[in-house]
């Protein structure tokens, strides 16, 4: 049985911690014995579930393996293991120009969550596709509605950062082009940045709600447009699943995602997810029976200014959803019978179970013994 370091970002607060803790455990689960070491990045600390304390006391001299779920940048090769598996997610695809694939050649093995992942230029080592695994009782509990004003609506919603690559923009401009103000629809926006504080980035985002319905030219003045519901107040798991039980459809605009927690949590509690068709949520959405797709083209990527040194330039393509075919399936999912409604509820739950921790625990498992 293969003992392993696991290294991650696993005590940050973000989307990203969340996906590194699950495998962990998930590892746990299947009985692989795994030592957790956290690589800090400054960012927000997570209160870590006991069983990770307790996993961290572990004696990591003992492991003959070592997974990497870091930054390519930070990937090191070590002997003393005997494998060196890198963990790697990617949202955009050509980056055999970027430095990256030099780290990513000297690992043994490479581990990727999503299908896309599989054909990556300039990266010789071996890929194998491991999704991103997940705790199933957490969504089987109840959790009660938020005091929002939306009741007799049906309502639209996205959860996320704040940042180009997640296209906002797109889900605006599709949701006012789509629905008329006095349709009984709504949008929430729960948002968040790592450099902001809750209320300088309500203003910044209700800025850019203002520019896209000043662009779209639909109505005379602002105030004839629906207003979002916006939420940048810092909120704990609890209170996010809480939102995914409020409303009623979780939009995915983004320029790539190689997973999506947030989408993925919305299918895994019975919502309707919008996608696009493109990275991880095509491989967990199949269009029309858990959940619906967009349709999209790759484009050089162009106007990004978050990303790191020599990324996020016009040598790499991204996903550009069709704002458009984005309206239709919005509108579709807004038009869905009840009983269509059930049954997408019905088959989302049913796939989300097979991302369970026992499930990808087992996969690892396999593959480590290999």
């Amino acid at each position: 049985m293969p003992n392993v370091l696991y290294v991650g970002h696993y005590r940050e607060r973000s989307g990203w911690g969340q996906v590194i803790r699950d495998q962990i455990l998930a590892l746990d689960t299947a009985g692989v014995p795994v030592v957790p070491r956290s690589i800090d990045l400054g960012l927000a600390n997570f209160d870590l579930p006991p069983r990770i304390k307790e996993l961290e006391k572990g004696d990591p001299t003992q492991c003959n393996t070592i997974i990497q779920h870091v930054l390519p940048h930070y990937m090191k090769y070590d002997s003393h293991f005997r494998k060196n598996i890198g963990m790697f997610e990617l949202e955009s695809k050509r980056i055999a120009h970027t430095q990256w694939v030099d780290h990513l050649n000297i690992m043994d093995e490479l581990w990727v969550p999503c299908t896309e992942m599989l054909d990556i230029g300039g990266v010789k080592t071996s890929k194998i596709l491991v999704p991103h695994a997940c705790n199933i009782e957490e969504y089987n509990q109840e959790y009660p509605p938020l005091a929002l004003p939306v009741d007799n609506k049906f309502v639209f919603y996205f959860i996320g950062e704040f940042n180009r690559r997640k296209h906002i923009p797109a889900l605006l401009r599709a949701f006012h082009a789509e629905f008329d103000p006095y349709e009984p629809v709504e949008l929430v926006l729960k948002l968040s940045h790592s450099q902001m504080e809750p209320e300088p980035l309500a203003q910044e985002v209700v800025g850019m709600c203002n520019g896209i319905k000043e662009n779209l030219r639909l109505y005379p003045t602002l105030e004839q447009y629906k207003n979002e519901i916006i939420i940048t107040v810092d909120v704990d798991r609890n209170e996010l699943l809480r939102l995914h039980s409020t409303c009623d459809c979780f939009v995915c605009p983004s320029f790539g995602e190689a997973w999506c927690l947030p989408a993925f949590d919305a299918m895994a509690m019975s919502n309707i997810v919008i996608a696009g068709k493109f990275g991880g949520p095509q491989d967990y959405i199949h269009h029309n029976i858990n959940g619906l797709l967009v349709e999209g083209r790759m484009e050089p990527i162009f106007g990004e200014k978050e990303a790191l040194d020599g990324f996020g330039t016009a040598r790499e393509l991204e996903f550009d959803i069709s704002v458009r075919d984005l309206q239709k399936q919005m509108r579709r999912a807004y038009h869905l019978t009840q009983v269509e409604r059930q049954r997408m509820k019905t088959e989302a739950a049913q796939y989300a179970a097979m991302y369970s921790y026992a499930r990808i625990g087992d996969h690892m498992k396999e593959l480590l013994s290999v």
